[in-house]
């Protein structure tokens, strides 16, 4: 499950942008509201842990589990409808073990994920047209739970995702034109 990293292979240049950039930001958010940089600072310092811990670990094991993710994901879009707080006529903030997030934004990576495996394991079948009504009736749950918080443009760049997801999946030009042709 961990990778056998050789220190020499990890990749010390993305590390250092992303910490430049973040850093930035740090810089930006204390400049425009001083009272929120330590906030600021405490989710750059967890974000670099999880960074660090998540960049030691073999993603095709993680892949393995799709099901689960797809599962996951699903779960925390629902947990907002029933325990989401409410900001701005909008219920899409979710507080869990202290942690307040946008389940929705995770949503983006574990579908990103989750769609990458599924079109990998049938790619032979990706063109067929019960394949690709049963990618998009699996698409449409989170993207539903997505637009109901209401949130259209979470919705309208998880729709461009899976897009580009089905596309680099190997959809056919004549599927793509036909789809066009038709809408």
């Amino acid at each position: 499950m961990l990778k056998h990293y050789r220190i020499r292979h990890y990749n010390f240049k993305l590390m250092f942008l992303v910490l430049a950039l973040a850093t930035i930001g740090i810089i930006a958010v204390g400049s425009a509201e001083p009272g929120l940089q330590n906030r600021q600072i405490a989710g750059f310092v967890a974000g670099v842990f999880l960074m660090i811990v998540i960049s030691l670990f073999d993603y095709s094991v993680i892949l393995k589990l799709y099901w689960l993710i797809y599962g996951f994901t699903l779960l925390l879009l629902i947990l907002v409808n029933y325990w989401g707080e409410e900001s701005n006529a909008s219920q899409r903030w979710l507080t869990l073990l202290g942690i307040r997030f946008q389940p929705s934004e995770i949503a983006k990576i574990f579908l990103i994920l989750f769609f990458a495996q599924f079109i990998y394991l049938r790619r032979e079948k990706l063109n067929t047209f019960k394949y690709i009504v049963l990618c998009c009736v699996l698409f449409l749950a989170p993207a539903y739970l997505i637009i109901d918080q209401p949130d259209l443009s979470t919705t309208i760049i998880v729709c461009l995702i899976f897009a580009v997801v089905m596309f680099v999946g190997g959809l056919s030009w004549k599927v793509i034109v036909g789809f066009l042709a038709v809408a």
